[in-house]
């Protein structure tokens, strides 16, 4: 079994200290996740932080108050390489054992400066749709490459 440790802020729920995701998650789980986190990539690709924030959970919603603009603002000031990105990869999603459930979906992002970064992206199903419920970046391990889709 694969086992990710992080600690993760979720605007709603709170601090989750050491997570732990280790099971991988259904297939069409896996699949519904990342075309969430495709679907955000992209529309903070095209400029549109409306679409963007439709993909995020009620509460980042609630932390930013319901304004999309001031959302796709924030993202574009303090994960540049998520709002941006050159290139991204999807790495195994995997299922929360702890704080209710959810999955987390690893993301190989590289900027346009060619550095990469794994963005963890911790996902909660709300209404019966899988929302972002809050991301987490961290360093890729020295050995680590990548080869990921080019975004256009």
């Amino acid at each position: 079994a694969l086992s990710l440790g992080l600690t993760l802020f979720m605007p709603g729920v709170g601090m989750l200290s050491e997570v732990q995701a280790q099971t991988m998650a259904r297939p069409l789980d896996a699949l519904a996740v990342q075309a969430v986190v495709r679907g955000q990539l992209e529309a903070f690709q095209k400029n549109d932080p409306v679409k963007a924030f439709s993909y995020a959970s009620s509460g980042i919603k609630a932390t930013f108050e319901n304004n999309p603009v001031v959302f796709g603002k924030m993202v574009q000031t303090q994960y540049p390489m998520v709002y941006r990105p050159k290139s991204f990869k999807f790495e195994e999603a995997l299922e929360l054992q702890e704080s209710g459930g959810g999955l987390v979906q690893s993301v190989l992002i590289e900027n346009q400066q060619g550095e990469t970064v794994r963005a963890v992206y911790l996902l909660v199903k709300e209404a019966g749709a899988w929302k972002v419920g809050g991301v987490f970046l961290t360093p890729l391990e020295e050995d680590e490459t990548i080869e990921a889709e080019n975004v256009t």
